[in-house]
């Protein structure tokens, strides 16, 4: 049985379908569609803050939870805690204080052409 996705998330695949920047872009959508939809998990690292220079790190919990955040070398521990992978994307992460420049965490991806992200590390794999 299919998870029930939250409107907002809904809309945000059926908008990005065919609307991808890059084949990484693609993949991080289908991915995370698929992911919400059909695995719980306790804790998926999607970014590790150690493979990133911005400090920064992007949790997946239950199907659609993401907590973001970064790591206390570059700046003062913060985290945010979302419900939906269409609110933790529109994340400006200089307001919150993870890095000094005016750019939301899907611009960061968008930015990286999505390096760093792995589909691999959930908490029972590692």
């Amino acid at each position: 049985m299919e998870n029930n996705l939250f409107e907002i998330d809904r809309h945000l695949y059926e908008k990005m379908r065919d609307n991808y920047t890059s084949e990484a872009e693609r993949e991080f959508f289908e991915q995370q569609h698929s992911k919400a939809l059909n695995e719980c998990t306790d804790w998926e690292l999607l970014i590790d803050s150690n493979e990133n220079q911005d400090g920064l790190y992007l949790i997946r919990y239950s199907y659609t939870e993401y907590e973001l955040g970064v790591s206390a070398k570059t700046s003062p521990a913060e985290e945010i805690h979302t419900m939906t992978l269409a609110d933790v994307l529109s994340v400006n992460l200089k307001k919150f204080g993870f890095l000094n420049r005016d750019i939301t965490l899907l611009d960061w991806f968008r930015e990286r052409d999505y390096k760093g992200i792995r589909y691999d590390r959930d908490k029972e794999n590692l």
